[in-house]
């Protein structure tokens, strides 16, 4: 017998006694992280594509800031990059989009015809 979370008819059973679920870590700020990187100031900035925004974390004193919020042009950022510049590329997965957000925090949109674009980074002083 394999362990299943359905019962012999195939409906779902909620409990179990061969199974046990529990949360192994506590909420946090940064739920549905995905892509990570370190940014030219030395923050650890993170693409959290559920939660929609990207925030940034200082190594030093474990503070996040969200420094691209949920309301703005940005959907669902799956992964970022930084240009030689200090512009911040994101992957805009299910819009199918790539964004350039300049240091100073204007959005440029530089193509909506990314199907899927999963992944980004930046070489040189090119994208």
């Amino acid at each position: 017998m394999h362990l299943s979370r359905f019962d012999d008819t195939g409906r779902r059973q909620t409990t179990s006694d061969r199974l046990e679920v529990r949360r192994l870590t506590r909420a946090n700020r940064l739920w549905g992280s995905n892509g990570v990187t370190f940014g030219p100031d030395g923050r650890l900035y993170v693409a959290q594509f559920l939660a929609g925004q990207i925030s940034a974390v200082d190594p030093v004193s474990g503070d996040v800031d969200v420094v691209v919020p949920l309301d703005g042009p940005v959907q669902a950022p799956d992964d970022l990059a930084f240009g030689a510049d200090g512009s911040m590329y994101i992957a805009d997965l299910t819009p199918g989009r790539v964004w350039r957000r300049s240091p100073g925090g204007a959005y440029t949109l530089v193509s909506d015809q990314v199907s899927v674009p999963n992944g980004i980074t930046c070489v040189g002083d090119r994208l």
